[in-house]
Formats: C-alpha cells, structure tokens, sequence
C-alpha cells in the first residue's frame, strides 16, 4: 500500500508536468499568432499613393501582383536614400523568390518614371532573408542593397547623392524651358515636344547615359529608350496621357531590332503611336531630313504603325520563357490622327 506522501509527490509530479505543458501550448499558440501577424502585417495599403497618380502615371505599376506593387512603393518611398547609391532598404513580400517580383517591379518603374535614371539595377543585388516558425511554415524578407562587386549602385556618371541631386534639377530646369514653351491644343504640344527631342537629339550609343533622359536632354544622345523616356517624361509635365511601349522595329530587309515608342492619348480619347527615334533617322553622308519625313511614325494608328512595329509584352524576358509580369498596353486607334 502507497504512502499518503507518495500520493501526493505523485499528483504534484503530474501538476508540474500539466503546467509544462501548458505553458509550452501558450508559447506556441502566441508564436504562431505574431509570426502569423506579422506576414500579414507585410501587406501595404497602397490606396493613398495610387490615388496620388493618374492611371497613365502608374500604367505598369497596376498591373502587378500585390508583391510587385510593394516593391515599386518601397522603393519609390525610398528614393531620397537610394539617391547614396550605398545603402541598404528593407523589402517587406513575404514570397520565396522576391528576384522575380523585384524584376518585375523594376520593369513598371523604368517605363513609368523616366525620372529615376541615376540607378543601375546591374550593380544591385536583393538579399534574401527566412524565417521558419514551430510549424515549419517559413517567412520571407528582403534587403536591397549593393552586389558584392560595387560599392555603389549609381550608374558611373555619378558618385554621390549630391551628384545626383545637381543631375536631377539640371534635368528639370531645361525640362521646365521646354514644356513652357510648348504651349496650344494638346496637338501643338504634342508635336512640340516631339520636334524638340527629333531636333535636337543624335542617335548614339556612345555615351553612359544612352538610354535615359539625362543623356537625351542634357547629352543630347540617346538610343530609343532614351527617346521615348524623354518623350514621357516631358508629355507628364504637360499632364498628357501616354505610355511607354516596349517592342520590336520591323526593318526593310525583314530583321527586327529590340525598340521602344509612346502611345498618346488625344483629345478625341483615343490612343496613336508616336516613335521619335525612327522620325529621327541617321541621314548617309549628313545632310537634313526633309520635313515630311519627320512625320513619319508621328500619331499613327494601328493600320498604319503595326506595319514595322511590334509589341513586346514581357519586357525583362520573352514570350517562351514568360518569367516576366505580361504587360499590356492601350489598343490604338485604328486610323491614323
């Protein structure tokens, strides 16, 4: 027969053992809810900066995923630090592969602010960072910072943040000239700025700055997306609806080049093609283009562009490999303006 006093060790020895248990299920439980939380805690409420841009503004940006949306505000929330070209910024998606919602967030970004040119995504690296709790379910977080190889992610042209900042208002001083003189119905503005970066643009691959604005207006060089960048970037001082278009240029002998333009949208409310890289072409042995030849891919429709243009939908990557945000962009007029 038990003692009375084993009994009670006994019962005690239970206790203890039951309030263990219990104590270890509260842990648990509480951190499986804040882990929980805070993935759900990493989803933006991104009404306030959508609201702040016209959809024209934002064209590429709507259509990505939620994690591609939290990259672009991330970053564009961002911009005065990232302006150092040194430092690191916390990317808050909890996805596996944040590289591809990044790529695609950055495709959105280079066609919607031709304003960010300084940033060579080349030299960028995003780190990845996990997390796994008691279930085994695993968090994701990310930092974006500079690749092992550079200690700036600025393209070469410029070093500091102060480099960039003299950039940027040079930039916007001779943009402000222009647009004020691009005055009248939406047409005459349209084809005012449309003359000035034919005018006074060279085709060229032969500076850093090639394919942005800041080589268009300030180097006065540029390859197409240097064109169509400044382009934008000047029509959205002047509040007109346009987009970037990314694509192909159907050459005459049958060859097609990586190319991008702009669709405008006219006070008629529909959309036509404006590509000022090919009504600016090369002339053999110098010379000047006749006036009508300038006019050539100037406000087109469909019947008329799609005859030696192509568009391209997946911008970083292609139509069989689709690992890419697939964009769309506005259905043009079938005739020309």
């Amino acid at each position: 027969m038990k003692s009375i006093k084993s009994k009670e060790y006994g019962r005690s020895f239970l206790s203890f053992i039951l309030l263990v248990l219990i104590i270890f299920a509260c842990i648990f439980i509480f951190y499986n809810y804040f882990f929980s939380k805070n993935i759900s805690d990493n989803t933006l409420d991104l009404s306030s900066f959508e609201s702040d841009y016209p959809d024209y503004k934002i064209y590429h940006y709507s259509q990505l995923d939620d994690n591609g949306k939290t990259i672009y505000y991330t970053i564009l929330n961002n911009i005065e630090t990232l302006k150092e070209g040194n430092q690191s910024i916390s990317i808050e998606i909890n996805v596996a592969n944040g590289s591809d919602a990044f790529q695609n967030a950055w495709d959105a970004i280079s066609l919607d602010k031709p304003e960010i040119f300084y940033i060579d995504t080349t030299n960028l690296i995003l780190e990845s960072r996990s997390f796994s709790n008691l279930l085994g379910q695993t968090s994701y977080s990310y930092v974006l910072k500079p690749n092992a190889n550079s200690s700036t992610y600025l393209y070469k042209t410029w070093s500091t943040k102060f480099d960039v900042d003299n950039a940027i208002n040079q930039v916007e001083s001779l943009a402000n000239q222009i647009v004020s003189s691009a005055t009248g119905s939406r047409y005459t503005k349209v084809k005012y700025i449309h003359d000035y970066i034919v005018s006074n643009t060279s085709y060229s691959n032969s500076d850093d700055n090639v394919s942005n604005i800041y080589g268009t207006l300030i180097n006065k060089k540029a390859l197409c997306e240097g064109y169509s960048l400044a382009f934008k970037y000047l029509l959205d001082k002047l509040e007109i609806p346009n987009v970037v278009v990314y694509g192909k240029g159907l050459k005459d002998d049958g060859t097609t080049e990586e190319h991008s333009w702009n669709y405008v949208q006219m006070e008629n409310g529909n959309w036509y093609a404006v590509d000022c890289t090919w009504d600016d072409p090369i002339v053999i042995g110098g010379g000047t283009l006749p006036t009508k030849y300038k006019y050539s891919f100037f406000l087109k429709g469909s019947s008329t562009f799609f005859k030696s243009h192509q568009e391209e939908n997946y911008v970083s990557s292609d139509s069989v490999t689709k690992t890419s945000t697939y964009f769309t962009y506005p259905t043009l007029s079938t005739t020309d303006y």
